[in-house]
């Protein structure tokens, strides 16, 4: 429906435009028509150039104006302790005021040009081109005579429709721009009782089609930012951020279908994070300012720690805002794509329990979803600790993964923590695989059955692996006492 409308309402602007152009210009001279049609080319290239000159600096010369009109709010506060947020503030004034400005800009060139001066700038040429007679018949100051001396004129009224297709054009190409720009944000509106995808009938529509190649390479000049040495493409910033959004919708759903799906999302933002400036940069400001009141307690200005109040998640985001804190915008690149990836794995993996929500304990069963998320986390050495807390709180909320290990003081025990420690140092390298993880599993599993006859299950030996991993990381040189104390940590409880 939504965009019916816009490719209606596009095709008969551009059909009126073409029109009164037409009749307006069928009296010229066809040299006056082709005057004005160089001129409204001039009016282009000059709004082009003036709006890439001064857009973004009257928005960044709005940003201390709408800090002020926020003062009273904790928004304020925000912008002055995360340090890329007036930075953003600015780029979000520019989108708004870009299209405006770009319009303005023309429509006032235009106003000057062609209405001013077309007319005097004919004359000249008229004059140069020794046609003087012409300029009496055609421009005689007696209006009857301009009346009497003006047949329709076909050369005339074909400029005059390219004039007017051009100003058309030029008007739309802001339109368009912006329509592109925000069906990057894939928005869905009620509407009859259905959700639409507003970004489907933003791109997918007869104005969009036949505008963008036209707009397109007018438009990328204006969504092109330096902030800070930081080359930043708004285009790619919103999808990001769009891909986010359908990925959070779909994954909060009850429906296992559309979290499966979501793991596509999750992916393709993994994939975007990369070439993303802007995105990772306020992240972690924000994380940076942010956590040292979460971390202590506190609410960041009415912001409170994302699952604060529920123990098992609560702790699992304090370690992991411990871990993202001092980001920079290149380690918090990595850091998202990590955990793009590792939200990609549980949606994929997921199955709905009773209650309509991800079933956590189910994913910790499965010994090759823990290996997928161990590896992924465990390559990232920021995040790493994340995946060892996530498996303590599952097996403190489930019992899972506890085992009846032998008498600390005895001889069994001290024959296991030896020969993991060997097996550790063999098997850990620098970049953890699937492969060594399995290795690594296994060899723990062995060594647990064969020295004091535990057997566990596939999971809970990748589960041991990789905590082990995510406590010590590679390249260390492991004692009988960390392990000892590793260990504990799982030994069952009478």
């Amino acid at each position: 429906m939504v965009a019916s409308v816009i490719s209606i309402t596009f095709l008969v602007l551009a059909i009126v435009s073409i029109l009164s152009g037409i009749l307006r210009a069928r009296k010229l001279y066809w040299v006056e028509a082709v005057v004005k049609t160089v001129l409204t080319i001039i009016s282009t290239v000059l709004t082009v150039i003036l709006t890439s000159a001064f857009a973004l600096k009257i928005s960044n010369a709005l940003v201390v104006p709408v800090e002020n009109l926020l003062s009273s709010t904790n928004v304020d506060d925000i912008l002055k302790e995360v340090a890329s947020a007036e930075n953003a503030l600015a780029i979000i004034l520019s989108i708004i005021i870009t299209p405006i400005f770009f319009i303005l800009v023309f429509l006032f060139l235009q106003l000057i040009f062609t209405l001013i001066l077309s007319r005097p700038i004919t004359k000249l040429c008229l004059t140069v081109a020794g046609k003087k007679e012409i300029i009496e018949e055609r421009y005689s100051k007696n209006k009857e005579d301009r009346k009497k001396k003006g047949p329709f004129c076909i050369k005339s009224a074909v400029f005059g429709s390219i004039c007017a297709l051009l100003c058309f054009t030029v008007l739309f190409i802001p339109v368009t721009g912006t329509m592109e720009t925000v069906s990057s944000i894939g928005t869905e509106v009620q509407e009859d009782g259905q959700i639409h995808d507003i970004s489907v009938a933003l791109s997918d529509n007869v104005a969009t089609k036949l505008m963008h190649p036209v707009a397109a390479p007018v438009w990328d000049t204006f969504g092109h930012y330096t902030v800070e040495g930081k080359e930043i493409n708004i285009s790619e910033e919103a999808h990001i951020v769009g891909v986010l959004i359908d990925a959070y919708s779909e994954m909060s759903s009850s429906d296992e279908e559309k979290i499966h799906h979501s793991a596509e999302l999750f992916r393709e933002m993994s994939a975007l994070c990369p070439n993303s400036s802007l995105i990772p940069c306020l992240c972690a400001d924000f994380i940076n300012a942010a956590s040292a009141h979460w971390l202590e307690g506190e609410d960041f200005y009415g912001i409170s720690l994302p699952a604060e109040n529920d123990e098992t998640t609560g702790d699992i985001m304090s370690m992991l805002v411990q871990c993202l804190d001092h980001s920079t915008t290149e380690t918090m690149r990595e850091d998202l794509a990590t955990i793009a990836n590792v939200m990609a794995i549980i949606a994929e993996n997921a199955h709905v329990n009773d209650e309509g929500k991800i079933d956590v304990a189910s994913l910790f069963e499965n010994d090759r979803v823990v290996a997928k998320l161990s590896v992924e986390l465990l390559n990232n050495k920021r995040l790493a600790p994340v995946m060892s807390t996530l498996v303590k709180k599952q097996v403190e909320s489930t019992g899972s993964g506890q085992i009846e290990l032998p008498d600390k003081d005895g001889e069994e025990y001290k024959v296991v923590v030896d020969s993991i420690v060997e097996k550790y140092q063999e098997n850990v390298g620098e970049v953890i695989n699937e492969e060594s993880l399995d290795t690594l599993a296994g060899a723990v599993g062995e060594t647990l059955e064969k020295e004091v006859g535990i057997t566990l299950s596939e999971s809970e030996k990748v589960t041991i692996a990789s905590t082990l991993i995510s406590e010590f990381g590679s390249g260390t040189e492991l004692t009988p006492e960390m392990v000892s104390d590793f260990l504990e940590q799982y030994r069952k409880q009478q």
